[in-house]
């Protein structure tokens, strides 16, 4: 494979034009991952780590913060977060061989000390990654437990360019709130 991507990078450098495309003529040769490719990944990761409860990571150089990694083939991900317990802002960041190819940020609040909205809001995740759904990166529209309702609304929801506001209510309190945007960097 690498004698092939040589003599096609020798053919690039003398000009020469080719009456077919790279993908066409080396489909085995692709740059990087398709649009699908990493949501899938995005998706998969986010279900191995948040929302699953995986151990957790300080990054000394940034004091404070706690990061989960993920990764698998040639992708990598890093989501990145700061919290004084009641606001959280973070970032979540998809690598594929070294590149950066997609991310979210997010901030928001928890109110009130009920351990419970924590474990519901991972459940929540769990509801939509498990079924390798993307929906706007976070929950589902909708998810119900008693007295707990998450709601997810999206203003924009392709992978390419998507935001929205994730709430948790607990009957007629808002007691989590979180804004949330992202988009494909390929």
């Amino acid at each position: 494979m690498d004698f092939v991507n040589k003599i096609y990078e020798l053919w690039c450098r003398l000009n020469l034009k080719l009456s077919f495309r790279k993908k066409k003529m080396f489909p085995e040769l692709k740059a990087g991952p398709d649009m699908e490719e990493v949501k899938r990944f995005f998706v998969e990761a986010s279900l191995n780590t948040y929302a699953a409860d995986a151990p957790k990571t300080a990054i000394e150089a940034l004091p404070k913060s706690k990061a989960f990694y993920y990764e698998r083939g040639s992708f990598l991900y890093i989501d990145l977060y700061f919290s004084s317990g009641k606001k959280r802002c973070g970032q979540a960041i998809i690598w594929y061989k070294g590149e950066p190819v997609g991310g979210m940020s997010y901030q928001g609040f928890w109110e009130g000390k009920d351990e419970s909205i924590i474990p519901f809001l991972k459940r929540a995740l769990r509801s939509s990654y498990q079924n390798g759904e993307f929906v706007g990166g976070r929950g589902p529209e909708s998810y119900n437990e008693g007295a707990l309702e998450y709601r997810n609304r999206l203003w924009r929801e392709k992978f390419e360019d998507f935001n929205g506001d994730e709430e948790i209510w607990q009957g007629a309190k808002l007691v989590f709130h979180r804004h949330y945007e992202g988009m494909a960097l390929i």
